[in-house]
C-alpha cells in the first residue's frame, strides 16, 4: 500500500476523501470476511478511469506486501480449517481477489448476485467439486421422464397440477428443515434427498421438524449407482427409502465417512413411497410442480459463482457439459425482473445466504437445474 492509503487506513476513514475512494475490504466483502482482513482498506483516486480495476490491484499489492498471511491464518482459524479441509494460501488469495472484484461490480449495478469469503475459498473449483459434491446420474437411453405413476396424492387433494403460483417459498410453511454439512464426503445426493423427505413428511404427514440420517443412506443401499462418499445417483436411494424407510440423526448419527450398515433394529421415522421425475429442462413443468406438490431434488453443475455465492439472483452460466451436486428446489420467485429458483444447498449456514441460494430461473435451464428434478412423496 502507498503512504496515503496507509494514512486513510490508520485514519479509518470510508468514502470520499479528497478525491480518493476509500474501499473496506471487508465491508465489500461482506460477512464472511469479518476478522479476516483486520480493517484493511485500499484507496484509489476518484476520478471515473478504471476506479475497480485500480482497486483490485492496490487490493494485491496489500496482499503481496504482507497482509495475505495474517488474513489466511484469519481465515483458516474462523472457518475450523485443518489438514483435511484446508486448500492453498495462494489459491485463497486468487479466490478474494476475485470476490472483491466481482462485489465491486455489483456495487455498480453490474452484476444480479454478491459473492463472499467462506468455507472454501482456499479451494479451487475442481477440489471443491471433488470433496463436496458427488452427485452422478444414469446414461439414459430409454427414455428422459420416468413413468409418472398415479395417482398422486398432492397437499390439496387434487390428482391434477394446478396453475403455479407467482411465487412459492416452501420455509414459510414450516416443512423445510435447516441446511446441514456433508462434509468432504460425495453425498450431496444422500442430504438432497433426504432434505426432500423431511419436507413430503411435513407436507403429506404433518410430521415436522424430523432430523433423518444421511449416514445411513451413505452406508446401507447397494446396488448399480451407489457410491456411497464416491457419488449416487438419486434412483437406488430413493428406491432404498422406499423399500427400507429412513431412520433418524439421533439413531444414526452422520460421520462424513464410510462405513458398514448399522440400521438393524432401528426405528425408522419415515418412508418414500414413491417419487416422480419432472420432464427434462422443463422449467415450467417444475414451477408447477413445485407450486403444487412440493420440494424437489435436482441434480446441477457446480460452477465458481456457485462456489464463492452470497447473496442476489446467481445468473453465471456453467458449461452445461456436466452433472456434479444434488441440491433441493424449495421454491421460487422473482426479484429486479429476475426469476429465480430458491435452493437449499448441504454446504451448512456459513456458505451463500445462510445454506441458500438463489439461482435464475428461466435462464436457458442454468447450470442444468430442471434436468434431473424428482418429488418424494411420503
Amino acid at each position: 500500500m502507498n503512504n496515503l492509503s496507509i494514512f486513510i487506513a490508520l485514519l479509518g476513514l470510508t468514502g470520499y476523501v479528497l478525491g480518493i475512494e476509500v474501499f473496506d475490504v471487508e465491508d465489500i466483502m461482506g460477512g464472511g470476511a469479518k476478522g479476516v482482513f483486520n480493517g484493511l482498506k485500499v484507496a484509489v483516486p476518484n476520478i471515473g478511469v478504471n476506479a475497480v480495476g485500480q482497486a483490485v490491484s492496490k487490493f494485491d499489492t496489500a496482499l503481496q506486501a504482507g497482509a495475505l498471511d495474517a488474513a489466511y491464518s484469519n481465515f483458516a482459524a474462523k472457518f475450523k480449517k485443518n489438514p483435511a479441509n484446508k486448500g492453498s494460501k495462494s489459491t485463497f488469495k486468487s479466490n478474494v481477489l476475485s470476490v472483491f472484484e466481482h462485489n465491486l461490480n455489483a456495487k455498480q449495478g453490474l452484476e444480479t448476485f454478491t459473492m463472499g469469503v467462506n468455507p472454501f475459498s482456499d479451494l479451487t473449483l475442481d477440489e471443491v467439486r471433488a470433496k463436496y459434491t458427488g452427485a452422478l446420474i444414469p446414461n439414459i437411453t430409454r427414455r428422459d421422464v420416468f413413468e409418472l405413476m398415479t395417482p398422486l396424492r398432492t397437499p390439496f387433494g387434487r390428482r391434477t397440477v394446478r396453475a403455479a403460483a407467482a411465487s412459492k417459498d416452501w420455509r414459510q410453511y414450516g416443512i423445510v428443515t435447516p441446511p446441514k454439512m456433508q462434509g468432504s464426503c460425495g453425498s450431496c445426493t444422500d442430504f438432497a434427498v433426504t432434505g426432500g423427505l423431511e419436507s413430503a413428511m411435513a407436507l403429506y404427514k404433518g410430521v415436522r421438524d424430523l432430523d433423518l440420517s444421511e449416514q445411513e443412506l451413505v452406508d446401507c443401499p447397494t446396488g448399480s449407482g451407489v457410491g456411497r462418499c464416491s457419488g449416487n445417483w438419486p434412483e437406488p436411494i430413493y428406491d432404498y427409502m422406499k423399500s427400507q424407510g429412513q431412520t433418524t440423526e439421533a439413531q444414526y448419527r452422520y460421520e462424513a465417512k464410510e462405513g458398514s450398515c448399522r440400521a438393524s433394529g432401528k426405528t425408522k421415522a419415515a418412508k418414500v413411497s414413491n417419487y416422480y421425475k419432472t420432464t427434462k429442462g422443463d422449467e415450467n413443468m417444475l414451477k408447477e410442480w413445485v407450486s403444487t406438490y412440493g420440494v424437489h431434488s435436482v441434480v446441477i453443475e457446480v460452477n465458481s459463482a456457485f462456489q464463492g455465492y452470497r447473496s442476489g439472483v446467481m445468473n453465471s452460466p456453467c458449461s452445461n457439459t456436466r452433472y456434479d451436486h444434488s441440491v433441493l428446489v424449495v421454491g421460487y420467485g422473482s426479484e429486479n425482473n429476475q426469476d429465480y429458483w430458491i435452493v437449499k444447498n448441504s454446504w451448512d449456514t456459513n456458505w451463500g445466504d445462510k445454506g441458500y441460494i438463489k439461482m435464475a430461473r428461466n435462464a436457458n435451464n442454468l447450470c442444468l437445474i430442471a434436468d434431473y428434478a424428482i418429488l418424494p412423496q411420503a
